[in-house]
Formats: structure tokens, C-alpha cells, sequence
């Protein structure tokens, strides 16, 4: 019975857990919800003057809410505010647009962030933290909707913000409808064509043949990937790493330059690129592609491991074993 108890208690732990998750990712605001009114506190711009939020009563309105008390959250603050209002665009006339800095950041910061963000409009400052406190903001940064005096919609942080802001802007106004946007939020999959689907199939041959370090077998799987679909971006990645264990570099590069040409900014083809490079001695150039992708993916074992070996090709064995040990983690955490 203790036992039974234990996991009843565990069971029901992890699913108030994952509840409170989703929940953070569809609503990042704790004290208000859809048909609250705005609260009443106010922010002050840049120069001191005080604005009440309560004081939008009419029409539709869109608050960035950010702050930079760490590097991602700034990173973030940047790019939120760099995506977004240009989405509105379209709809400028009818929406009314605020960002403001809730964490108490200097103003040196803040104007670091706007010039970051190629945003030229007004700034706002939560001085005492009371639009912070009023709206139980707990995701950093955040968007929250109002119309007409009342919270209509809030998200968090995530890669299509301002995609998510400007379909819900949309349906505020009446411009499109709900099943539009969220159709085009989540467009459904193509159905793959019969060359593709026999290309992939080569493709997964074709890397078991290489873990099973059957070279010429691998080869001949990828170019008949190829064949089935020509420029197929796994089967000139396969093919171009393959030509990096034989030593022929030249078509190593004649292969990741296919695949660049059809998909620059995948994962994999920049992490190919950058081993060519290394192989060419480019490993600057190498570090230069490589390293943004420590920040937009900081948990792929691939990626840290790549950086090691660029930084022990380059003699920098400090940051080599950095690396390293980083994708070793990530490796026995099964990431």
C-alpha cells in the first residue's frame, strides 16, 4: 500500500508538473487571464514620463514585456523586438505597440538592446517592477493582447512569436479567421514524392553501410539517393563525407557546395562545411560558421563536438576540452 501510494503521489506530481509547463507556454502571465482588464499601474519612457496601461481603452494593443538580467534573456529581448513590430506593420494604423524593460535594466542597456534590434520607436521602463508584479509575468520576454481595455491573448518566448502575435492581431480585427491562421501557423506536411521516398531509403542504407564503416557500399547507396532525386541534400552530405575519409577534399567540396546551394542554413550542411574547411586548414572560417550555432542549438553533442575538434586542429586545447566535455555530457544524458 505504501508503495502504491508512492507512485500515486509521484504520477500525480509530474502531471500538475507538465500541466504547469504547457500552461507557461500557452499563458506566461500568472495574475491576469483572456477578459481581464489591464491593470492599473504605469510605466514611465526614457525621459520619466509616466504611461498607464489601463489608460488603453480602446482598440487593440500589444505589449512586449523584456528584460536582460542574463544573455539569453537578452538575446531573446533583441530578437523579440526585432521580429515583431515589423510584423504589425501591415496593421500599424490600428494597433497600438509598447515594449517595455521589466527588469530594472540601466538605460544603456535598454538602447543597447533597440539599437541591437533596429527598433527606433519608444521605450518604456517598469521602474518599480509593478507591471511585473500586476500581470505575474514569469517568461522572459513575453507578449501580452489586449482590446479594448481587456486581455484577449498572451505568449511566451518561442521561435514564431511574431508570427503568433500578428495571426492573433489578425483575428482581433476581423482580417482573418482563426482556422486561417492557425493554418498557416502549422501548414501540414507534403506528402513526399515516389523519388524523394526511394532517395531516403538509399540514404538509410547508405549511413548503416557507414557505421558499419562499408565505405564503397555507402557511396554507392548515396549516389543512387542521388539518382533518384537529384541535388537530395543527406545523399551530397553522405558523398561529401565520405570524400573527406578518402582525402579527396576538392570533391568533398564539389558535394557540400551542391548541398549549401539547396539548404544553407541546415544543421548538418553547416557542420559539414565546417569539417571541409578544417580540412582545407580554414578552420577560422570553420569556427565562424560553427560557432552561432552554440547559441541557437546548445544542447546538440554534434555541434560540441565539432567545435572541439576545430579548437584542437586550431591549438587552443583549453577550449578543445571545453567543448568536449560539454558533448560527453550531452552523450551520457542521451541529448
Amino acid at each position: 500500500m505504501r508503495l502504491y501510494k508512492k507512485r500515486y503521489c509521484w504520477m500525480l506530481f509530474l502531471l500538475v508538473f507538465v500541466t504547469e509547463i504547457v500552461s507557461a507556454q500557452a499563458f506566461p502571465f500568472r495574475a491576469v487571464r483572456k477578459g481581464t482588464p489591464l491593470p492599473a499601474v504605469s510605466v514611465e519612457d526614457l525621459t520619466g514620463k509616466p504611461v498607464a496601461l489601463n489608460s488603453l481603452k480602446t482598440g487593440v494593443a500589444v505589449i512586449l514585456f523584456f528584460g536582460a538580467d542574463s544573455r539569453i534573456k537578452k538575446k531573446h529581448a533583441v530578437r523579440a523586438l526585432k521580429e515583431v513590430p515589423p510584423a504589425l506593420k501591415d496593421v500599424g494604423d490600428k494597433v497600438t505597440f509598447m515594449a517595455i524593460d521589466v527588469l530594472g535594466d540601466s538605460p544603456d542597456v535598454i538602447k543597447e538592446i533597440a539599437e541591437q534590434a533596429d527598433f527606433d520607436g519608444p521605450l518604456y521602463v517598469d521602474a518599480n517592477k509593478e507591471a511585473y508584479k500586476a500581470f505575474g509575468i514569469f517568461v522572459m520576454p513575453s507578449v501580452l493582447i489586449a482590446k479594448d481595455g481587456k486581455v484577449e491573448a498572451g505568449y511566451g518566448y518561442t521561435h514564431n512569436l511574431a508570427d503568433m502575435v500578428k495571426g492573433e492581431v489578425e483575428i482581433l480585427l476581423g482580417l482573418k479567421t482563426r482556422e486561417a491562421v492557425e493554418a498557416a501557423l502549422h501548414p501540414k506536411t507534403a506528402e513526399k514524392s515516389a523519388g524523394e521516398k526511394e532517395a531516403l531509403r538509399y540514404c538509410n542504407l547508405g549511413e548503416s553501410m557507414l557505421k558499419k564503416r562499408m565505405i564503397p557500399q555507402a557511396e554507392d547507396a548515396f549516389k543512387k539517393a542521388l539518382a533518384s532525386k537529384g541535388n537530395y541534400v543527406p545523399a551530397l552530405l553522405g558523398l561529401t563525407r565520405i570524400a573527406l575519409e578518402k582525402g579527396d577534399i576538392a570533391q568533398a567540396e564539389t558535394y557540400v557546395k551542391k548541398a549549401e546551394t539547396v539548404s544553407p542554413n541546415d544543421l548538418a550542411t553547416v557542420l559539414v562545411a565546417a569539417r571541409v574547411l578544417a580540412a582545407q586548414k580554414k578552420v577560422d572560417e570553420a569556427l565562424s560558421k560553427v560557432l552561432p550555432l552554440a547559441l541557437t542549438h546548445p544542447r546538440s553533442q554534434e555541434v560540441n563536438e565539432v567545435l572541439g575538434r576545430l579548437y584542437e586542429q586550431k591549438g587552443d586545447l583549453a577550449k578543445a576540452l571545453k567543448y568536449y566535455k560539454k558533448a560527453l555530457s550531452l552523450c551520457r544524458r542521451g541529448e
